[in-house]
């Protein structure tokens, strides 16, 4: 009776755990949260950095197709807030560039003949699958903004960049943002047709 007693006891003590116990296992689970967060910033980064160089290849692409194929491409991107796309287009019209304007010093019967042009201007593209289906940027990973061939700036809304028969490509730039503060800015040379990309400070949004 008496050893069962003692049994009995020595199970019962050892039925949960020591403060001690509770505190080593605390002590490895921080140390595996903070050992876990770099890796984690770090994922962000690799998918900014893959999605920038994904876009150049297909913006090399499309400079390459659009010499082969006799077409006029443009890469058409759509932004908001939070996600960012992108796909091609392509018609075997010419498609020429609508230059700068200052819309203040336009007539509203001037902007409505302009607005008339693009309509029918973007109406020649129609979307090239051989080229390129819409793609979405990963959660995290954006564009920050693009600046097209006569230098206008967009971060919101759709913008265009066109890769022409010739060879020659409208000069563009594409900066590629995540969460974590990385930032990668692709450019285009509008003479060579070559498409860069090179790791750049991070930018808040003007």
């Amino acid at each position: 009776m008496e050893k069962s007693k003692i049994a009995l006891k020595h199970k019962s003590s050892r039925s949960g755990f020591s403060l001690l116990e509770i505190l080593i296992a605390m002590a490895l689970l921080i140390i595996l949260t903070v050992g876990a967060l770099p890796l984690l910033n770090s994922s962000n980064s690799i998918e900014a950095k893959e999605a920038a160089e994904e876009l150049a290849t297909l913006l090399r692409q499309a400079h390459d197709d659009a010499m082969f194929r006799h077409l006029t491409i443009r890469i058409v991107f759509e932004m908001d807030e939070d996600t960012s796309r992108y796909f091609a287009q392509s018609t075997s019209a010419k498609a020429l560039l609508m230059k700068e304007v200052n819309e203040n010093e336009l007539s509203r019967k001037e902007l409505e003949m302009l607005e008339e042009k693009a309509k029918e201007r973007s109406s020649l593209f129609k979307n090239d699958s051989l080229l390129a289906e819409k793609k979405e940027l990963p959660g995290g990973v954006k564009i920050q903004w693009i600046i097209n061939g006569v230098n206008q700036q967009f971060d919101q809304g759709i913008a265009f960049l066109h890769f022409f028969a010739s060879g020659k490509s409208e000069a563009g730039k594409v900066r590629i943002v995540d969460n974590d503060l990385n930032a990668y800015l692709i450019e285009i040379n509008p003479i060579t047709g070559r498409v860069k990309v090179e790791p750049t400070l991070y930018e808040e949004k003007k």
